[in-house]
C-alpha cells in the first residue's frame, strides 16, 4: 500500500516538474501559425508553378504581396473634392514607398487601360493595387496601409487574400481562447452534476489541463526546431479532443473507482483495480485514437497531415490520465466525491438498456428503421463544397467589407484575378511569339464566364486594332491613294514647266546677261580701289587709338595725385584742431596772447579768403576739403596727432608732385599724336581721293540699276524652274518605292498564283491537300532577298490565312477558281508592261535631270542679283558713313571760335600741367616748414589744455570734401572775437603758436593757388577727352567694319563678275536644251500617268486583301516594339528578363466558387492545347490567383481526403479486431460510425442553410467532422465492446451480455457524449464557419451514435448468432455476468 501511494507521488511530481518546463519552453504560437501554419501546396501543384515564377519576376516584383486599397462613395458616383483626395492619398504612396515597404503601384491614374480596370461603371468606387515586400508580417502590414490609406470623405478599405488569411488565423484564435473558457466552465458543471461533487470535475479538469499544456509546448517546439506540420486547426482541436475524450476517459475511471468504493476496498486497492479494468479500456481506446490521428501523417496535405499533432496530444493524454489521476485517486478515496457518502455502484443507462433490449428482440425491425430514418439523409447529401476564405469570416471584418465592396461595384472576380502564366526559356519580347501570345489572348476571351484577359498585346482587355495586319494594309492602301494623287500632281507640273518652258525668250536673256557681265568687270576694279584707301585710313585711327591709353593712363594718375593731395589736407585739418588743447596754458597770459591771436586771426581772413577762391575755381578740389579745425578743446591731442603724421603729408605732397609730372610727360606725347593725326588726315582727305570715292560711289550705283535690270530679267525663269525641280523631286523620292512597292505586288500576285494553282489541283484531285505552311513557305522564297523581315511575316501570314481559308471552304467552285486565277495572271501581264514604261520614265527622268542642273545655275542668277544690289547699297551707305566720321574728326581736331579743338587744348594742357608742377613744388617746401611749425607749437599747446572748452562749443567742424574748406575757415574768423576775449588766460603759449601761424598761412596760401591752375587744368582737359575719345571711338568702329567688309566686298564683286560669266555662257548652253528638255517633261508626264494607272490596280488588290481573313493576324513592326508606348505594355506584363509572360483573367464569378474553378482547369487546358504547335510548344504553363490555390487545394484535398480516410479506416479497423478479437465487430463499429457521419453531414448542411445561410459546407468541414466524429464513436463503441468481453462467461448469452453492457457503459457514453457536445458547441461563438459546421457534423453525429450504437450493435450480434443465442431471465443474467471477486 505504502509502495503505490508513494509512486503515485512520485509520478505527480514528475508531472508538476514537466508542466512547469513546458510552461518555460513554450514559443510564441501566434508567431509560430503565422509563419508555418499556412496551408501548403505541392510544388508540382499549377498555384504553386506560378507562385514561383512571380517570385523570381524581376521587375522589382520579388516575394510581394498584392494589396488592393478600395475607395468608395457608397452607390453614389465620386465627387470631384473625394477624387483629388484619392489622389493626395496615391501620391502620399508613391512618395513614401520606403515607409510602407511598396515596392511597385498601379494606380487609375497611370493609363488609359489602369483607368478601366480600376474605375467601377458606376464611378463610385476607385482601386489601388500595391505590391508591399513581405518584410514584414500581415498584421503590421495592414495596420500601416490602413493608416497610411485613410482619406477625408469616402470609405477606405484595405484587403487581399493575404490579409484575409491573417484575419482568419486572428479569428481562429480568438475563437480558441473563447473554446477554451467555455469548455472549462461546461465540463465542471456537466461533471458535477454527473457525480454530484465539485471536486471530482477541478480533479479531472487539472489533469486534462496539464496534458494540453504539455502537449501544447511539445508540438509547438516541434514546429519550431524541425518543422512539425502545422495549421491553424491544430490548436483548436487539441483543446477540444483532448478535454472531450479526456473527461470521457475521466468518467469512465472515476466511474469504476466509485464502483470499486462501493465495494469496500481501501483507495489504494480501489485505484488498482480501477486501472486494471478501466484504464484498459481507456489504454485500448486511447490506441485506436493513436492509431487513427497518426495514420494522418501519410497524407500529403499540409493541414491533414498537421492533425498528427492530436496523436502526440492523446498519448501525452493517455500517460497523464493514467499516472496522474492514480495520486488524486489514491489521496482523496472516498473525498473525490464529496460530499457523497454512499456508494451504490456504477451508473446504469435505462434508455440504452431499453433499446439494447428491443433491438435484441427484433433485430430485423431495429435495422430497418434504422435503415429508412438514414435513408433520406445520405439520399439526399450533396458532397458540393464552399472553398470561398470569405464565408469563413464575420461581416463586420475590414477586409471582407472591402472584398464585398469591388464585387458589389466591379465583377464578382475583380478582386481576386487569375493570372496565367507562359514560362520559356527564350526572350518573348519578339513578333513570332507576341503573335502566339495574342491569339491565345483571344481564345480565352471567348470562353464561358470569362469577363475580360489582359495581356502584353492587349494590355487593356480589348485588341489594338493598330497592331493587326488589316488595319495596317489600310495605312498602305491610304498611302497607295496618296501616291496616286501625287502621281497626278507630279503629272500636271511637268505639263505645266512644258508650257512655260515654250514662252521663254532664251535669246535676249544671253544679251543681256553679256551687258550685265561687263559692268561688274567695273564694279569689281573700283572696289578693289575703294578698299585701298579703306585700308590706310584704317591704319590712322589703329595709331591714335593706341595713344588714347596714354591719355587714359595721365588722367588717371592726375586724379590718383588729387586724391592723395585731398588726404594731406583732410589730415591737416583733422590735426590743426589740437590747437584747442593748448588754451588753458595761453588764459594765463592774455596780453601775449592776443598780440598773436591778431596775427592768427589775419591769417585766418587770408585762409578763409584763399579757401574762397578754391572752393569758388574748382568743384572738385571744394568737394575733397575736409575740416579745418574740429574742436579746441583737443589742441593739445590734436598738435601731437599732426606732428607724428607730419611724415605722411610730406609722402602725399611728393606724391603728388611725381603724378604731376607724370600727367605732364602724358599730355605732351597726347598733343604730339593728335598733330600727327591732324596732319594725316589733311593729307589723305585730299582731292585726288575724294574723286576716287565719288567716282566709286557712283559706280556701285550704276551697278545697282544693272543689277536690277538682270533680277528683272531673271523674273520669269524662277517659276518654271521650280516646278522642273519639284516635279524631279517628287518623282525621285516616289521612283525608289515605286520600284519596291511594284516589286511586291509582283511577287504577291505571282504567289496568290500558285496558291489559285495549288487550289485547283487540290479540288481536281481529291487524294490530295495543300498544306498551309507549305504555301507560306514557297511565298516566303518567292519574294526573295529584296523582301524585309516585316513584309516576309506579312506574306506569310496572309498566305497561311488565305489557304487555310480556301482549304476549309467547300462551297467555293472550280469556275471561281480559274476566274481568280486568270485575274491574277492579268495582273501580272498589266505590272510587266507598266515596269517597262517606269523604265522609260525614267531614261527621260535622266534628261531631265540634266537640264535641271543648268536651270539651276540660271536660278541662281536672281539670287546673285539680289545679293549684290544689298552689298553695293551696304557699300555706299559704309562710303558715306566713313566721309562723315573723317570730316567730324577733322572738325574735333582742329576746333573753331567757340570751342578749342584737340589739338589746341592738349597743348594749353601741356602748359597748365607746367604751372601745376611750379605748384606743386612749392607746396612740399612749404609743408616741410609747416611741419616743424607744428613741433614747435605742441610743445606750447600743454599749456593751454583747460581753457578750451568755451572755444570748442564755437566752432563747427569742417566739411570732409574741398567744398568745406570755405565754410570752416568763414566760421573760424566768426568765431575769433570769442578766442580774442580769453587772451588774458593764454600768455604762456601765445608767442610760439603765433609764430608758427603765418607760416602755415603761407603755405595754405600756396596750396590754394596750386590747386587752383590744378583745377583750371582739369576742367579743361575733362571737357575735350570725352569729346575725343567718343570720337575716336565711333571713327575706330567706322573704319574697323568697313575693314571688315571690304574683303566680302571684293568677294562679292568678284562673285558677281564671275557669276555674270558663268551666267551668260550657261544661257547660250540653255538655249539649245531647252527643246530636249521640253521633250523630257512631255515623257515624263506620259510615264507618271501609266505609274497611276499601275498603282491603281495595286491598291485594289491590296485593299481586297485587306478585307479577307488574312487580315485578322497579329503584326507587331519592330519599330513599333521597341517603341515608348510598347515598352509600358511589356514593363507590366512581361518579366525583367522577358522570359515570361502574364495574362490577367478577371471572371464573373466568385473567385471560390465551383464554377470558377471548373472555369480555371478550362482556361488551363485550353492554354495548354493552344500552345501546342506553336513556338511557345513546350512552354510552362500555370495558372496563379485565388481561384487556381483553390482548385488545387480541392482537388489534392479530395483525393488526398479519401487516401487518408482509408489509412485511417484500415488501422482502426485492425485495432478494433485486436481489442474485440472478433472480425465482424469491427465492420459492425465502422458500419455504425459511418452511417452517423453521412448522415450527420447531410444534416449539417440543412440546419446551416437553414440558420446560417449557407447552403454547403466549408470545404474542410467534411475531413475533420470525419477524424473526430470515427475516432470519438470508435472510443464509445470500444466502451461497449469491453464490457461486453467482461461479462464474457460460459452462463451468459451473446445477447444477454451485449443488453447488460449497454445498460452499463450507457450511462457513461451519455456523460461523456453531453460533455463533448459542450465542447464542441463551444466552437460556435468563434464565428469562424469551418469551426461552427465541425461543432454541428460532431454534435449531431454525437446524437445519432448514442442511439445507433445500442440499436444496430446489439441487433447484429443476435443476428450472428441466430441459433444458439437467446435473451435470458434479467435477474439470471445478473447473477450469471456478476464477476468474482475472490
Amino acid at each position: 500500500m505504502k509502495g503505490s501511494r508513494r509512486r503515485f507521488t512520485i509520478q505527480a511530481i514528475v508531472w508538476l516538474v514537466v508542466m512547469v518546463a513546458a510552461i518555460i519552453f513554450l514559443p510564441n504560437i501566434s508567431s509560430l501559425v503565422r509563419d508555418k501554419g499556412q496551408t501548403k501546396l505541392p510544388s508540382s501543384a499549377k498555384s504553386q508553378v506560378a507562385q514561383v515564377i512571380q517570385n523570381h519576376w524581376g521587375r522589382n516584383q520579388n516575394n510581394t504581396r498584392q494589396v488592393v486599397v478600395v475607395f468608395n462613395n457608397g452607390d453614389s458616383p465620386l465627387t470631384s473634392d473625394q477624387k483629388q483626395a484619392i489622389d493626395g492619398t496615391i501620391q502620399r504612396f508613391k512618395v513614401q514607398k520606403s515607409k510602407y515597404h511598396v515596392k511597385s503601384m498601379t494606380a487609375a491614374s497611370d493609363n488609359a487601360a489602369a483607368k478601366k480596370q480600376l474605375i467601377s461603371k458606376d464611378k463610385s468606387t476607385q482601386l489601388l493595387q500595391l505590391m508591399v515586400g513581405k518584410n514584414q508580417t500581415v498584421a503590421n502590414m495592414t495596420k500601416n496601409i490602413t493608416a497610411g490609406a485613410k482619406t477625408a470623405g469616402v470609405k477606405t478599405y484595405v484587403t487581399g487574400s493575404d490579409i484575409l488569411n491573417d484575419d482568419f488565423t486572428q479569428e481562429t484564435e480568438a475563437g480558441i481562447q473563447k473554446t477554451e473558457i467555455i469548455t472549462v466552465i461546461f465540463i465542471f458543471i456537466v461533471l458535477t452534476l454527473v457525480f454530484r461533487s465539485p471536486i471530482t470535475p477541478l480533479v479531472s479538469l487539472l489533469s486534462v489541463g496539464v496534458s494540453f499544456i504539455i502537449s501544447l509546448s511539445v508540438v509547438m517546439n516541434l514546429v519550431n526546431k524541425f518543422n512539425f506540420p502545422l495549421s491553424n486547426f491544430t490548436q483548436v482541436f487539441m483543446v477540444v479532443v483532448l478535454f472531450g475524450i479526456g473527461t470521457d476517459y475521466n468518467i469512465l475511471l472515476f466511474d469504476q473507482f466509485k464502483e470499486e468504493l462501493s465495494h469496500g476496498d481501501s483507495p489504494v486497492a480501489a485505484t488498482g483495480r480501477a486501472l486494471k479494468i478501466a484504464g484498459r479500456t481507456i489504454l485500448y481506446s486511447g490506441s485506436s485514437l493513436l492509431i487513427g490521428f497518426s495514420a494522418l501523417g501519410l497524407a500529403n496535405f499540409s493541414i491533414y497531415k498537421s492533425a498528427v499533432g492530436v496523436a502526440i496530444a492523446v498519448a501525452i493524454l493517455l500517460l497523464v490520465l493514467l499516472t496522474l489521476n492514480p495520486f488524486f485517486m489514491a489521496l482523496l478515496g472516498p473525498r473525490l466525491f464529496w460530499p457523497t457518502k454512499k456508494f451504490a455502484g456504477g451508473s446504469t443507462s435505462k434508455m440504452w438498456h431499453g433499446i439494447a433490449v428491443s433491438s435484441v428482440r427484433y433485430p430485423i425491425i431495429a435495422l430497418v428503421v434504422v435503415l429508412g430514418v438514414s435513408l433520406p439523409f445520405i439520399l439526399t447529401y450533396n458532397n458540393e463544397l464552399n472553398y470561398d476564405t470569405l464565408a469563413e469570416l464575420n461581416d463586420t471584418i475590414p477586409a471582407k467589407k472591402g472584398f464585398q465592396v469591388v464585387q458589389d461595384h466591379f465583377s464578382k472576380g475583380t478582386a481576386e484575378p487569375s493570372t496565367l502564366y507562359i514560362k520559356t526559356d527564350h526572350a518573348l519580347n519578339n513578333e513570332k511569339d507576341l503573335k502566339v501570345i495574342d491569339s491565345l489572348t483571344k481564345q480565352l476571351q471567348k470562353v464561358k464566364g470569362v469577363k475580360t484577359v489582359a495581356s502584353v498585346t492587349q494590355p487593356g482587355g480589348s485588341q489594338i486594332d493598330q497592331l493587326y495586319v488589316g488595319n495596317q494594309l489600310g495605312t498602305v492602301t491610304s498611302g497607295m491613294k496618296s501616291a496616286s494623287k501625287g502621281l497626278t500632281k507630279i503629272g500636271s507640273g511637268l505639263d505645266s514647266a512644258n508650257s512655260k518652258l515654250k514662252s521663254a525668250n532664251m535669246s535676249d536673256s544671253a544679251k543681256s546677261a553679256k551687258k550685265l557681265a561687263d559692268g561688274a568687270d567695273e564694279v569689281a576694279s573700283g572696289v578693289v580701289s575703294y578698299t585701298d584707301g579703306v585700308y590706310t585710313v584704317n591704319n590712322g585711327l589703329n595709331q591714335l587709338n593706341s595713344k588714347t591709353g596714354t591719355l587714359s593712363s595721365g588722367v588717371n594718375q592726375l586724379v590718383s595725385g588729387s586724391g592723395q593731395v585731398t588726404s594731406g589736407l583732410n589730415t591737416l585739418n583733422s590735426k590743426t584742431g589740437t590747437l584747442a588743447s593748448g588754451t588753458s596754458t595761453l588764459a594765463s597770459g592774455a596780453s601775449s596772447l592776443q598780440s598773436g591771436l591778431t596775427t592768427y586771426a589775419n591769417g585766418v581772413y587770408a585762409v578763409n579768403k584763399g579757401a574762397n577762391q578754391l572752393n569758388n575755381s574748382t568743384s572738385s578740389l571744394q568737394s575733397k576739403v575736409g575740416q579745418l579745425l574740429t574742436g579746441t578743446n583737443s589742441l593739445y591731442s590734436g598738435l601731437d596727432k599732426l606732428n607724428s603724421k607730419s611724415s605722411q603729408l610730406a609722402t602725399g605732397a611728393t606724391s603728388v608732385d611725381s603724378g604731376v609730372s607724370k600727367l605732364q610727360a602724358g599730355a605732351q606725347t597726347l598733343a604730339e599724336s593728335l598733330s600727327t593725326m591732324q596732319s594725316t588726315l589733311n593729307t589723305k582727305n585730299s582731292q585726288t581721293t575724294q574723286t576716287n570715292i565719288e567716282n566709286l560711289t557712283a559706280g556701285l550705283k550704276s551697278m545697282n540699276k544693272g543689277m536690277a535690270n538682270l533680277e528683272e530679267l531673271a523674273d520669269s525663269m524662277p517659276e518654271t524652274i521650280s516646278k522642273v525641280e519639284s516635279a524631279k523631286t517628287v518623282f525621285d523620292n516616289s521612283s525608289s518605292t515605286i520600284d519596291t512597292e511594284m516589286t511586291t505586288i509582283k511577287h504577291a500576285l505571282q504567289d496568290y498564283a500558285k496558291l489559285e494553282s495549288a487550289y485547283k489541283q487540290d479540288h481536281q484531285s481529291s487524294s490530295s491537300s495543300v498544306d498551309a505552311n507549305t504555301v507560306a513557305s514557297a511565298a516566303v522564297a518567292a519574294a526573295g532577298s529584296s523582301a524585309t523581315d516585316e513584309q516576309k511575316s506579312a506574306i506569310s501570314s496572309a498566305v497561311s490565312s488565305q489557304v487555310n481559308a480556301q482549304t476549309s471552304s467547300t462551297s467555293t467552285s472550280t469556275a471561281t477558281t480559274v476566274a481568280t486565277s486568270t485575274d491574277a495572271a492579268s495582273g501580272l501581264g498589266a505590272l510587266e508592261k507598266l515596269n517597262t514604261q517606269l523604265s522609260e520614265l525614267q531614261g527621260a527622268i535622266g534628261t531631265l535631270s540634266n537640264s535641271t542642273g543648268d536651270l539651276s545655275k540660271l536660278s541662281n542668277l536672281s539670287e546673285l542679283a539680289s545679293k549684290s544690289q544689298v552689298a553695293n547699297s551696304n557699300a555706299v551707305k559704309t562710303i558715306e558713313q566713313l566721309e562723315s566720321a573723317i570730316t567730324q574728326i577733322q572738325a574735333s581736331l582742329a576746333g573753331n571760335s567757340t570751342t578749342p579743338g584737340f589739338v589746341s587744348g592738349s597743348n594749353s594742357l601741356v602748359q597748365s600741367l607746367a604751372t601745376l608742377k611750379a605748384g606743386t613744388s612749392e607746396l612740399a617746401s612749404g609743408l616741410n616748414e609747416y611741419t616743424n611749425g607744428v613741433s614747435t607749437a605742441t610743445t606750447g599747446a600743454s599749456t593751454i589744455n583747460n581753457g578750451v572748452g568755451t572755444l570748442n562749443s564755437s566752432i563747427p567742424t569742417l566739411t570732409s570734401a574741398i567744398s568745406a574748406i570755405s565754410s570752416g575757415t568763414s566760421q573760424l574768423a566768426t568765431n575769433t572775437p570769442t578766442l580774442t576775449s580769453g587772451a588774458t588766460q593764454l600768455a604762456s603759449g601765445t608767442n610760439e603758436l603765433n609764430s608758427q601761424v603765418p607760416t602755415l598761412v603761407n603755405g595754405v596760401q600756396k596750396l590754394a593757388s596750386g590747386s587752383s591752375q590744378v583745377t583750371s587744368g582739369l576742367t579743361t582737359l575733362q571737357g575735350q577727352v570725352p569729346t575725343l575719345v567718343s570720337a575716336i571711338s565711333a571713327l575706330d568702329a567706322g573704319t574697323n567694319k568697313l575693314v571688315a567688309n571690304s574683303a566680302t566686298l571684293n568677294s562679292g564683286a568678284s562673285q558677281v563678275a564671275s557669276g555674270n560669266e558663268q551666267m551668260y555662257t550657261s544661257i547660250q548652253s540653255l538655249v539649245g536644251q531647252m527643246q530636249t528638255l521640253q521633250d523630257g517633261l512631255k515623257t515624263a508626264s506620259d510615264g507618271t500617268k501609266t505609274i497611276n494607272t499601275g498603282v491603281g490596280s495595286a491598291n485594289s488588290y491590296l485593299t481586297g486583301l485587306k478585307d479577307s481573313a488574312a487580315a485578322k493576324t497579329y503584326y507587331v513592326p519592330k519599330s513599333t516594339l521597341k517603341g515608348k508606348t510598347y515598352k509600358s505594355a511589356l514593363k507590366a506584363y512581361m518579366s525583367g528578363n522577358n522570359h515570361a509572360t502574364k495574362l490577367t483573367i478577371v471572371l464573373n464569378e466568385n473567385p471560390s466558387s465551383k464554377s470558377a474553378m471548373d472555369k480555371v482547369t478550362a482556361i488551363q487546358k485550353q492554354a495548354t492545347n493552344s500552345l501546342k504547335g506553336t513556338a511557345l510548344d513546350g512552354a510552362t504553363i500555370a495558372i496563379g490567383g485565388q481561384t487556381s490555390e483553390t482548385n488545387d487545394t480541392q482537388a489534392i484535398a479530395s483525393s488526398d481526403f479519401v487516401r487518408t480516410a482509408a489509412i485511417m479506416l484500415v488501422g482502426i479497423l485492425i485495432a478494433l479486431m485486436v481489442i474485440t478479437r472478433s472480425v465482424l465487430q469491427p465492420f459492425y463499429i465502422l458500419g455504425t460510425l459511418l452511417l452517423a457521419y453521412i448522415m450527420s453531414l447531410s444534416i449539417t448542411r440543412i440546419l446551416s442553410n437553414w440558420f446560417l445561410g449557407q447552403s454547403m459546407l466549408t470545404w474542410n468541414t467534411p475531413f475533420f467532422g470525419f477524424i473526430m466524429l470515427i475516432a470519438l464513436g470508435v472510443d464509445y463503441s470500444i466502451f461497449l465492446m469491453m464490457k461486453y468481453r467482461e461479462f464474457d462467461n460460459s452462463a451468459a448469452t451473446p445477447s444477454t451480455r451485449i443488453v447488460r453492457a449497454s445498460a452499463v457503459i450507457g450511462a457513461v457514453v451519455l456523460s461523456a457524449a453531453l460533455i463533448l457536445s459542450g465542447t464542441f458547441a463551444a466552437l460556435m461563438p468563434s464565428g469562424v464557419l469551418t469551426l461552427i459546421q465541425v461543432a454541428m457534423v460532431v454534435i449531431i453525429g454525437l446524437i445519432i451514435l448514442v442511439f445507433a450504437i445500442p440499436t444496430i450493435i446489439p441487433s447484429l450480434i443476435r443476428l450472428t448468432y441466430p441459433l444458439t443465442d437467446r435473451m435470458e431471465d434479467e435477474t439470471t443474467a445478473e447473477k450469471q455476468t456478476k464477476r468474482n471477486r475472490q
